[in-house]
């Protein structure tokens, strides 16, 4: 919806497909190179790019950032069962689970643990990490298999 709204203001840009290399404050106003070569000056710059933003430090832009030890995991699964495009998430002990619907028979999951925990498991071979996967979602969807690359 906001990239709808912003496609249509007249003093608006959207520039998708780059990204951002540097960025510097100027007496005109930010001053944003992209990855093209392109450099943009502008009295007002959205970075929107994660409470970790490399923009906003290059701005010398400061947050207060809370480190709480925990990580997320993130991956797309198959699974057998259907999950008839709704999105399951619930709250056990140490971990949060989520599993977003995309295509019958595919999710994303969202696996929140301690830092530690969430490392060990990314670490493991491909069938240990979908057997713990699977018991850790309590078989709720089936057997899964990966679709993507584990992230954290």
């Amino acid at each position: 919806a906001l990239f709808k709204i912003v496609r249509l203001q007249d003093r608006a840009r959207l520039l998708c497909g780059h990204s951002v290399v540097d960025a510097t404050n100027s007496q005109e106003g930010a001053v944003v190179t992209l990855s093209n070569g392109a450099r943009l000056t502008a009295r007002l710059v959205v970075a929107a790019d994660s409470r970790l933003s490399a923009t906003r430090d290059l701005l010398g832009i400061g947050a207060d950032i809370n480190r709480l030890g925990h990580s997320m995991l993130i991956c797309r699964v198959r699974h057998e069962r259907a999950h008839h495009q709704i999105a399951i998430e619930w709250f056990d002990h140490h971990q949060t689970i989520a599993m977003l619907p995309l295509a019958e028979g595919m999710s994303s999951l969202l696996l929140t643990l301690r830092s530690n925990e969430a490392y060990r498991l990314l670490a493991f071979d491909d069938d240990l990490f979908l057997s713990e996967l699977t018991k850790r979602c309590r078989g709720r969807l089936g057997k899964m298999t990966l679709a993507s690359k584990r992230h954290t």
